[in-house]
């Protein structure tokens, strides 16, 4: 069974409005900032990170199969359409693992979006590694695209990407804000009231208590390293 694809921040694909994953508790994060040392340390550079994994490798026949769905990702126009690609990524798994990952780094906004949500929704840890070579945050220019990343990196165990989500709340953008907080409410369990729809006077106090929520979880886990 797979599970309902993320629905990704880009404004080509914001209907989109499952999300999918359990909640991840602050235990968690702590736990995995350890061993991530995620958020600031090195990993392996370029292409190592990449091949220091040996992903199931496709048949011919998938193969072709995975570029051709790959291919239909450009042309989507519905929700039904990525709903049901990244059905069918997901149920393909780790052979796709490679395409995904060129699709994360591509120019093309609707590539980037679906397979950022899509590798968000697989939230295997293989993928962190060779997701951060492929695509550095620095890299990224488009704030839709930020979101998304940051989004991927916490469905992974990375919460690198929290301040980014926070930064989310801020958005001018009410569903980019709405986003912001469903990834943030899945990811930490922080239990900080947020209503994408208040006033910006309303938001702001909120928006406050997670950057408090965040300073703090952040000092603990410098004290822990």
């Amino acid at each position: 069974m797979t599970s309902a694809p993320l629905r990704p921040f880009c404004p080509v694909l914001c209907r989109v409005s499952r999300w999918i994953g359990p909640v991840m508790g602050i235990l968690g994060l702590v736990l995995l900032s350890g061993s991530c040392s995620s958020t600031k340390g090195a990993a392996p550079s370029g292409m190592d990170a990449e091949a220091e994994v040996s992903w199931l490798e496709a048949s011919p026949s998938l193969a072709r199969d995975i570029e051709l769905h790959a291919m239909e990702v450009s042309q989507m126009a519905v929700q039904d359409d990525f709903i049901r690609l990244s059905d069918w990524f997901q149920s393909v798994g780790e052979p796709a693992y490679p395409k995904l990952l060129e699709m994360a780094g591509s120019s093309d906004d609707a590539q980037r979006t679906f397979a950022l949500s899509v590798i968000a929704a697989q939230r295997d840890p293989r993928l962190l590694s060779p997701l951060r070579e492929r695509v550095p945050m620095s890299s990224i220019a488009k704030q839709q695209h930020r979101y998304e990343m940051a989004r991927a990196l916490l469905m992974l165990g990375d919460n690198s990407g929290i301040p980014v989500l926070i930064d989310g709340l801020e958005s001018p953008s009410r569903g980019a804000r709405a986003q912001s907080i469903t990834a943030l409410n899945r990811g930490t369990n922080a239990g900080i009231e947020y209503n994408a729809a208040a006033s910006e006077q309303e938001r702001a106090a909120s928006v406050a208590a997670w950057r408090q929520w965040w300073s703090e979880m952040d000092r603990d886990m410098l004290l822990q390293r």
